[in-house]
């Protein structure tokens, strides 16, 4: 699957893919394609030229992708066999007998007043929350009074 199309002619390659294997071996079953597309989306989503250390950006780039790969795979976990998501489902409660359980309600991110819109997807992922820690290192945003 896909993680977003590509603007760009450039593609991720042979040592990218590799250097993603070496770094993230806990996502040794995702497919070279997979991890190929979401090191592509990356491309399209980051700019070099706004890091002021390469190696930040060397490994931010890792990082971002590694995020989309986790949030691929958990979307593909959701799905069954009919197509029907299983993201909404929500266990409330589990009785035994006379025994009742109760869970609390399931909270998403929704990211913090210094967060632009949907950047609260980047803290679904420890990855996700390392990349973010690495912009705000390398990239100082912009206030307006």
């Amino acid at each position: 699957g896909a993680c977003l199309h590509r603007r760009s002619s450039a593609m991720a390659s042979a040592p990218d893919i590799a250097m993603f294997r070496a770094k993230f071996s806990e996502l040794s079953s995702v497919s070279d394609a997979d991890i190929a597309s979401c090191i592509n989306s990356v491309d399209v989503m980051i700019d070099a030229s706004e890091w002021p250390s390469t190696t930040d950006y060397t490994l931010a780039r890792m990082l971002l992708a590694a995020h989309l790969v986790i949030l691929q795979q958990q979307q593909l976990s959701n799905a069954t066999i009919d197509g029907t998501g299983l993201s909404d489902l929500f266990v409330r409660q589990v009785r035994f007998g006379e025994r009742a359980i109760s869970f609390g309600q399931r909270k998403f991110p929704t990211g913090s007043s210094d967060t632009a819109p949907g950047e609260a997807q980047f803290e679904y992922t420890y990855y996700g929350q390392q990349f973010l820690m690495l912009r705000a290192r390398n990239i100082i945003g912009v206030m307006i009074i």
